[in-house]
């Protein structure tokens, strides 16, 4: 890790330091302060990196599929840095195999599209909130192609989109708040925080949506009912599935799953309404957690499938590690359909993943799935 000193506002000398002793699988948070001659502070930069998580072993406490599907995350073990202060935001993320460039998005607008493993910022404002997402795209091996295809001839599937059929998506999402500029105080504070809530949904963005397995499973119902919105934050009323994480370190510590999941519609040819019905929601619970004094971890597992006709389910997972002095981080993969979008509700409202779907065709489990992570 390398920073600056500064002296009369010129470089005069460049040093390194050393962080060691540091625990595996967690998120350091670094102040560099730089000084003028007469010890005013005229400069501070924070860095916050990881260091590489363990891999878990498997136990009578841990759901060892979800387990596997973890270890097959490209981004598993991607460390995430970023250098901010109060004229610039820095990310460097590790080098993903296979992928050839990078799209940085801030805030849901395109930044630039980058060949290298680092993206900076100077158009930024002091003590301003920015959501920044790293998007990728991941060819999958022969082997996947080979099973797509037989997907594709077995199915007698037409709706291809060729640009996005042998490619996984990769998508990394950093929230970070740039530093205000201080005059007197020395030291800059990190908030900690006891407890957080978070919300996962799946939804159908469309009013309707046809049929996609009626060539190959029930022609009874042409339309399946969606949820006719976009990605409208948390408190969205309608929604294919809902998923709800409680996490507190009160009382010893604790993490607990709310889930629900929404009626499905089905329409004939006229869009009249002839059949409803509402899948459990067995398929959806916490497949791991563990818990001590200074760190959460879980794992939440969902498979949900639609009650009115046999077709492949909804598939996610995600892992979360949240720490007493306020840093997450997150890891997560899912089908790419239909839209699925995470976030904090508590202490503070942040979208901590937001992806939008390609085809229903994409719930078979040999088409490619969107990879993700996301931390503070």
């Amino acid at each position: 890790m390398r920073f600056t000193r500064i002296i009369n506002s010129s470089i005069k000398e460049k040093n390194n330091f050393k962080a060691t002793d540091l625990d595996s699988g967690r998120i350091y948070n670094f102040d560099f302060l730089a000084f003028d001659k007469d010890g005013n502070k005229i400069n501070t930069t924070r860095v916050k990196t990881a260091t590489v998580k363990e891999k878990l072993q498997p136990s009578k406490d841990n759901d060892n599929n979800a387990l596997k599907e973890r270890s097959n995350n490209p981004l598993e073990s991607n460390i995430v840095t970023t250098e901010v202060n109060e004229n610039k935001v820095e990310i460097d993320w590790d080098e993903i195999e296979g992928v050839d460039e990078y799209e940085v998005y801030r805030d849901g607008d395109l930044l630039k599209t980058v060949k290298n493993s680092k993206f900076i910022d100077n158009d930024i404002k002091p003590n301003t909130n920015y959501l920044y997402q790293i998007k990728g795209k991941l060819p999958i091996d022969e082997e996947r192609k080979k099973e797509i295809k037989n997907t594709i001839k077995e199915h007698n599937i037409k709706d291809i989109n060729e640009e996005a059929l042998f490619f996984d998506k990769v998508i990394i999402t950093k929230e970070v708040t740039p530093v205000e500029k201080e005059k007197n105080d020395s030291r800059v504070s990190i908030a900690s925080a006891n407890s957080w809530s978070l919300r996962y949904m799946t939804f159908i963005p469309d009013q309707y949506v046809p049929n996609p397995w009626d060539d190959w499973r029930d022609a009874k119902y042409k339309y399946f009912g969606g949820d006719n919105r976009g990605f409208v934050g948390a408190y969205a009323s309608s929604y294919r599935t809902k998923a709800d994480i409680d996490i507190s370190f009160s009382n010893g510590g604790s993490v607990t799953l709310d889930k629900n999941v929404g009626t499905t519609y089905g329409y004939d040819e006229n869009y009249d309404l002839i059949g409803s019905d509402t899948a459990s929601s067995s398929g959806i619970k916490l497949a791991r957690k563990e818990i001590t004094s200074s760190a959460i971890s879980f794992t939440l597992t969902h498979s949900v499938g639609n009650p009115l006709t046999t077709a492949p389910n909804i598939d996610y997972e995600v892992s979360g590690d949240y720490y007493s002095n306020g840093n997450y981080s997150l890891l997560g993969n899912h089908d790419q359909a239909p839209n699925h979008e995470m976030y904090q509700t508590s202490p503070s409202s942040e979208t901590l993943h937001i992806d939008t779907m390609e085809s229903f065709n994409y719930l078979f489990p040999s088409y490619p799935n969107t990879y993700w992570n996301a931390s503070n």
